[in-house]
């Protein structure tokens, strides 16, 4: 994700902002000058010039024709955006306008001013329409403490304002009392709110504050939804329109930067997930603090201006849309990746906590990942065993969030990362306490460095991570060995049992999970493909018949079942049928409501709008096309490699035992340095052979 630098300004940036299309960036500054660049390769189309002091804010509507801006100059000011020319100036308050915004109708836009010599601080509304000479609809002066940063919310109903005291306010505008706040929290934040940017729909946002949180909030109800800690004071934040990501920007202040480095000042970019909270990773480039973040409409990349007064466009490569949080070990292996990088270590220790469900009395399943905390100084590295403390209010706070998405998921054990995949003191004293919060827990060691010694050796080396379970609680009888696993002949031998302390461990077998689509065209092939009386291709009718019905042909052996394929394939084009059905009653309805043939329902009217930003379609957005595009052709290639495969494997087979010379000719398998014949497969299933597959399929899409 290499960035495009922009040098236009020659002063700190205050905010950015795409156009609607996302081909525009629009930037203001502290020097007086309104910039337009391309955004896909940062060429600048021109400035917007008139201004007389610092510019704070911007915004530009939704057919990119108008542009309005807010400065230092006690003006906010209208702008056609294709010829520059200044269509009107608003003298409000006679203080700086500190942030302007276009309603969803554009008929109105929202002013904020400055509290300065002797004037309140104040909201205004003012119109859009030259007819009634850009009117100031509406003025709000009742507030305890001076407005920083406000939007609008869903269908204009309301303003979302954050206060200097880090006071959160909904105001109904409309209301004619005079009491125009509707919903109030104080504190918020503790301090200054720096920023306030609303979700595609409008309804949920997120704040930023010097006292290092961004928070997400319901805009109906200003219940807090998330919460981000940083490690530095956030002057913005920004939520991603295709990944549930938020993507935040601070640092040191301004005035201690010329004592810093770029590293100690924090002056990176901070990606989190929007669901759990967790930081997925960081983007370096600025030397100061960074001001204002803005996100591509279409979630194709980002930009952000810093003290340093340069823009940096970043587009995402393609593996951030094909990023998938839900994979533990995606999971571990990530938080191992930022912990290195951002601590220069060689070899991290990190370790966190596993969420999953116990389907039998001894099968367990292991869903999902997040990072633990210490309360030492020294963390996981220090000398005494006795002073490793767990952040345990910390834990039950995560296993309370993940809870709320996961309700049928427990915490079922933890993971670390070690190199020996033994247990030592600190192994244990972090078990004591984790089994203090959860009963019984299993342990997950993983030695993340097992790629470097497969890429010395040249052979296939196995994942190595080992899962261990309380002996009390673990049946010796029933686990097998990685024969019986396997299904191999052979008898089974007795797991090893390892005693620490008053903990009795032993080593139980596990499966990984394939991907979606492997597994999907595995099960495909097994019904189709896999018997030489069956044709290779799939029915026709299978995609009209009903989905509950296990058969759909008969073959030599009798009725085969519909793979999962076929039967995905028929529900969704049912729930597809179903969804334009709907699709078509909520857009009569519309219809008829601007006809003023229906009364008008609001909560009908939010649901249209949500579902018309949330369903993507080829014509509007090029990345969903993509990303489904490519899903298809992985399902596709997977099916003619397991066909080919297979078939193959047959027809060798038959030729082996018509001829008996190709018996001498076919060596023997080799053996190993251990004295055991090398197998392909392991305990963990193809994953050589699935590592080859996705290779052929990379190559193929570069062909």
């Amino acid at each position: 994700m290499r960035p495009i630098l922009l040098q236009g300004h020659t002063r700190p940036l205050t905010q950015i902002k795409y156009n609607k299309e996302g081909d525009l960036l629009f930037t203001v500054a502290k020097d007086k000058v309104v910039n337009v660049w391309y955004s896909h390769n940062g060429e600048r189309l021109g400035t917007y010039d008139g201004h007389e002091g610092a510019l704070w804010t911007l915004d530009v509507n939704t057919a990119s024709t108008l542009l309005v801006t807010g400065a230092a100059d006690n003006t906010a000011r209208l702008w056609d955006v294709k010829t520059g020319k200044e269509l009107h100036k608003w003298l409000l308050n006679d203080t700086a306008v500190r942030r302007v915004m276009f309603s969803k109708d554009e008929k109105y836009i929202l002013c904020v001013t400055d509290k300065q010599m002797g004037n309140k601080p104040g909201i205004f509304v003012v119109s859009t329409d030259p007819e009634t000479n850009y009117e100031v609809v509406k003025v709000i002066r009742d507030m305890d403490s001076k407005v920083t940063v406000a939007g609008w919310s869903y269908y204009d109903k309301y303003i979302l304002a954050g206060h200097e005291d880090g006071t959160l306010t909904i105001y109904d505008w409309k209301n004619e009392d005079g009491n125009y706040i509707y919903k109030q929290v104080k504190g918020a934040h503790e301090g200054l709110i720096t920023d306030l940017q609303l979700s595609t729909d409008g309804t949920y946002f997120i704040t930023s504050g010097k006292d290092k949180y961004a928070r997400l909030w319901d805009s109906s109800t200003l219940d807090c939804l998330k919460e981000y800690k940083a490690d530095t004071s956030l002057n913005t934040a920004s939520i991603t329109p295709t990944q549930d990501m938020v993507v935040l920007g601070g640092g040191q202040a301004a005035s201690e930067v010329t004592t810093t480095s770029s590293r100690q000042g924090k002056f990176e970019s901070r990606f989190y997930h929007l669901i759990f909270e967790t930081e997925l990773g960081r983007t370096k480039g600025h030397f100061g603090p960074i001001n204002t973040i803005a996100i591509h409409p279409k979630g194709k990349g980002f930009s952000s201006g810093g003290e340093d007064g340069y823009v940096r466009i970043h587009h995402f490569d393609p593996d951030y849309f094909k990023f998938n949080y839900s994979s533990v070990l995606l999971s571990i292996s990530d938080h191992t990746t930022r912990t290195k990088i951002q601590n220069t270590n060689v070899d991290p220790v990190v370790f966190g906590f596993l969420l999953g469900a116990l389907i039998d009395t001894n099968i367990v399943e292991i869903r999902q990942a997040a990072e633990l905390r210490l309360d030492s100084k020294d963390g996981i590295t220090s000398d005494d065993p006795r002073n490793i403390q767990v952040d345990t209010n910390f834990l039950q706070d995560r296993i309370h969030q993940l809870k709320q998405t996961y309700p049928d998921f427990e915490p079922v054990g933890w993971y670390i990362t070690t190199s020996t995949l033994g247990f030592d003191d600190h192994i244990i004293s972090i078990h004591k306490q984790v089994s203090s919060i959860v009963e019984n827990p299993v342990v997950l060691l993983a030695d993340l460095d097992f790629v470097t010694e497969a890429n010395k050796t040249g052979r296939d080396v196995s994942i190595p991570i080992r899962l261990y379970g309380q002996a009390s609680i673990v049946s010796t009888e029933n686990v097998k060995s990685k024969g019986d696993v396997e299904g191999e002949k052979g008898s089974s031998t007795t797991p090893p049992i390892i005693k620490v302390d008053e903990f009795t461990f032993a080593q139980i077998p596990f499966n990984i999970e394939l991907d979606q689509s492997e597994s999907t065209v595995i099960d495909h092939i097994s019904k189709y493909a896999g018997d030489s009386h069956y044709s290779v291709s799939l029915p026709s009718s299978a995609l009209d018949s009903d989905p509950n019905q296990d058969s759909i042909t008969s073959g030599p052996n009798g009725p085969r079942k519909k793979s999962n394929m076929s039967v995905m394939i028929s529900t969704q084009k049912s729930a597809i049928d179903m969804l334009v059905g709907d699709l078509k009653i909520l857009s009569r309805y519309v219809s008829d409501v601007i006809d003023k043939k229906a009364p008008v329902d609001e909560e009908i009217l939010q649901m249209a709008y949500n579902i018309c930003c949330n369903i993507p379609t080829f014509t509007t957005d090029p990345v969903f096309e993509t990303s489904f595009l490519e899903q298809q052709t992985d399902v596709l290639i997977l099916d003619y490699l397991n066909t080919l495969t297979k078939n193959l494997d047959i027809v060798t087979r038959v030729i082996q035992k018509a001829n008996p010379i190709t018996q001498l000719l076919d060596p023997k398998p080799k053996e190993t340095p251990g004295g055991k014949r090398r197998h392909r497969r392991d305990q963990f299933g193809d994953i050589a052979g699935f590592g080859a597959s996705s290779r052929l399929m990379s190559s193929m899409r570069r062909l």
